[in-house]
Order: C-alpha cells, then structure tokens, then sequence
C-alpha cells in the first residue's frame, strides 16, 4: 500500500482521498486543519455522480497538523488548500511534511502557484491538478456533493536544470483512475492552469465584486451588462499568456468561446464568493496579482484585470484587518 498525505480535506482533497483509497492501492493521512472533529468523529457522508454513495467514510487517518502527520515517508503530499501566498505560503503550511516525501501535488487554483514550493525545494518533483467538478462541502461538514462531470488533467512542472520526472504523474493518474475519476496527463501543464484561470478571473472576479451568483451574473438584464466584460477578460488573459511565451496554440481561443457556449445560469457561487461571504481570505493573488505582473513584464494592457486586483485586493485587505 502507498502511503499518501492530504493537506487540506475540503470538497476536492476529500473528494481526491476517497478515489485514492477507492483505487485499493493507498492509504490516506488527511491532515485536517479546520474540521478534524467532524471528520474524526462522525466521518464524511458521500453523494457523487462519479465515486457514488457512501455513509461516515473515513480516511486510513485523520491528522490535526502537519507536525503528527510528519511520522512516515509519504509517495505523494497532496496540497489541497487555498493558495493563499499573500497570507501564508505553501512551504510554510506543509512545514516538516517538506522533508517526507520526494513528489509534491498541487490541486489549486491560480498561476504560479507553485513557484514558493520549488524555491524551498529545487530538486523536488512538484505535479499540477487542474480540477474541473462541481465538489462542495454541505451540511456542517459532515456531506460532499459532486455533481456532472468531473476532470482533472496531472502535469510535472519542468525541474530548473532538467526534464521533468514523469513516472509519478503516470502513478498518480493510475491510482486516480483506478479510483473511478477521470484524470488526464499532460505535458504543458502551465497551458492548462492558463486555460483554467480564464473560467476564475472571469466568473470569480465578477460574481465575487457584484456579490451575485452565477445564475444572477447570467441572467437578463444583467447578461448584456457583463456578456462583452467577459469575452474582454478572456482577451486580455489569451493576448498575456501569448506574448508571454505559453504554447497554446489554439487552446485558450476555444476554451474561452466552449466556457461562453457551456456556462448556463444557476445558483452557483465560486469558491472566491463563498470565501467572502465566510470572510476568509480569497485568492486574489495567485488568479489576479500573478496575471496582472506578467501583463505589465511583458507589456500588454489588462485595465480589466487591474480593475479586478485593485478591488478585490482593497477587498482582501478588509477581510485580513477583520480576522486580526
């Protein structure tokens, strides 16, 4: 059995574990910072289009740190939190779990999210997920729904003197399938996390500073007001990441025209909304802040995106003032 640790077990490291585990080939640490007791004592009730139904499932084990996590190697260390480097950074929150394994993953929004982690450790394998499910956390903690389809695509981020080690991307893609998800490897994960921050700027940005909904942001009269905003978001991040080098063919010119055909209304709220309304920090640094430095190194216009980081930067620093 591979030993495997998971920091973070909201919706999508606690909906990642359970395919782990499904896949009979792993046992899970979950190192759950904020709802251990639940998880501990009553477990986690599943309702999944993907993985099915289940009743007070539990991890292989269930650790309130990192610190009584850190008691074995692990194959994989599994970063599912919140990408937050403006509060604190991804280095820093594994702590000693930095020195028990040799692979790290990134299941996270944003660009250049894994920049911190490969400056602590240069030799390091570090792996991107880019997940695309309709995963969340209901009922106190204690219920994951996920909904339609799910997908997540599993790339090796280049080591800085060599090729990437792709052995554990395939392992890992393996163990996934195996577990009942529908997991894809690619060789430029850089053009999907890309492709995948046109859907979290545009939608997040907007939804997360009008307070609305997907369904609210959608619908008439609102649709004519923010329809051509969108499709200007999209521009300014395809013109960025162009210029800026990323081979992307045609990759983010058809998925910013598929997110526009796909997108129907519903009362669906980004993550980056749902954290405001809980006043938590949001990720405005690594889907904006990274977006809107490339803009400026590289010289292309992004008024758009600058408006958006000014705002929901103003935004983070009330939410932070709060929790003090």
């Amino acid at each position: 059995m591979l030993d495997i640790c998971v920091v973070g077990f909201g919706a999508l490291g606690s909906f990642y574990s359970f395919a782990l585990e499904k896949s009979g080939q792993t046992q899970v640490t979950a190192v759950c910072r904020s709802n251990y007791e639940v998880i501990k004592d009553h477990g986690l009730n599943i309702d999944s289009n993907v993985l099915g139904k289940h009743e007070a499932w539990r991890p292989y084990r269930v650790a309130a740190s990192t610190q009584e996590a850190a008691d074995r190697p692990y194959r994989f260390v599994i970063c599912s939190f919140k990408a937050l480097p403006d509060v604190t950074s991804t280095p820093d929150i594994l702590g000693p779990l930095l020195n028990h394994a040799d692979a790290f993953v990134l299941i996270q929004n944003g660009v250049g999210v894994e920049r911190e982690l490969r400056r602590r450790l240069p030799t390091a394998t570090i792996i991107s997920g880019c997940s695309w499910a309709d995963a969340t956390i209901v009922e106190n903690g204690r219920l994951l729904t996920q909904y339609g389809l799910e997908h997540v695509t599993l790339g090796t981020h280049p080591l800085p003197d060599g090729e990437p080690e792709e052995g554990s991307v395939k392992l890992l893609t393996d163990l996934l399938l195996k577990g009942g998800t529908k997991p894809e490897p690619e060789s430029d994960i850089v053009a999907q996390r890309w492709r995948k921050v046109l859907w979290n700027a545009a939608y997040s940005g907007l939804c997360t500073t009008s307070r609305a909904t997907m369904g609210e942001l959608l619908a008439p009269p609102n649709l004519e007001l923010v329809n051509g905003t969108i499709r200007g978001i999209f521009d300014e991040i395809i013109l960025i990441a162009r210029t800026s080098g990323i081979h992307t063919g045609t990759l983010l010119e058809d998925e910013a025209v598929g997110i526009i055909r796909r997108t129907k209304p519903s009362d669906f709220k980004p993550s980056m909304l749902v954290d405001l309304e809980a006043n938590r920090p949001i990720e405005v640094e690594v889907i904006f802040g990274e977006i809107v430095r490339k803009a400026a190194e590289v010289g292309v216009p992004a008024p758009r995106l600058q408006a958006l980081y000014t705002t929901l930067k103003v935004i983070q620093h009330k939410i932070l003032a709060k929790r003090k």
